[in-house]
């Protein structure tokens, strides 16, 4: 029985891919973005990966590296849970209070600029390439309007930064709910 292994196995004269009679030949899967994911629906079969094909068939879309299975997701929890509303903290919410502190003095910052802090950490998420981002839902039409609006809109960078420097204690924290 003919193998993918380099070897002539069923001594025919024909190794791996040149004989018909070869078994197991492994699947490759389409890797067009790079990502080091494959599409599940764009495969072949080879003894040797072909160029552009991976072994790996858990991507969602090819056509897009920043949108795979290791990919960093923005939760809507922040705004669910009033972190990045600047209302009140929801109590259930496991912030220690000078956590909370913070959220309430980012939330301040942005008021006394005139720029409320929801739309500012959602124009953060849907303009930024890195973060492959849905508009959560919402039970109001009014309020789907005004974020396809926010999403339009240009960030404001430097706005961007300072909330940033507040928050930076509490960048990348896990709360243990």
């Amino acid at each position: 029985q003919e193998v993918c292994d380099g070897i002539d196995n069923d001594c025919d004269g024909l190794i791996d891919g040149n004989d018909p009679d070869v078994s197991g030949i492994p699947n490759w899967y389409a890797d067009f973005d790079s990502d080091g994911f494959g599409d599940p629906n764009n495969s072949t079969q080879s003894c040797t990966r072909p160029f552009g094909f991976i072994a790996d068939n858990t991507d969602c879309d090819d056509t897009n590296g920043n949108i795979n299975p290791s990919a960093q997701e923005i939760s809507a929890s922040p705004f669910a849970s009033g972190l990045l509303t600047g209302s009140e903290i929801a109590s259930w919410h496991p912030a220690r209070p000078q956590h909370r502190q913070l959220f309430e003095q980012a939330a301040q910052f942005c008021k006394r600029a005139g720029y409320p802090l929801p739309k500012l950490a959602f124009q953060f998420a849907a303009q930024n390439d890195l973060f492959p981002t849905t508009m959560f839902s919402t039970a109001r039409e009014s309020s789907v309007k005004r974020n396809l609006e926010w999403y339009t809109e240009p960030i404001d960078t430097s706005l961007l930064s300072e909330v940033q420097n507040i928050l930076a204690p509490v960048m990348n924290h896990q709360w243990d709910y």
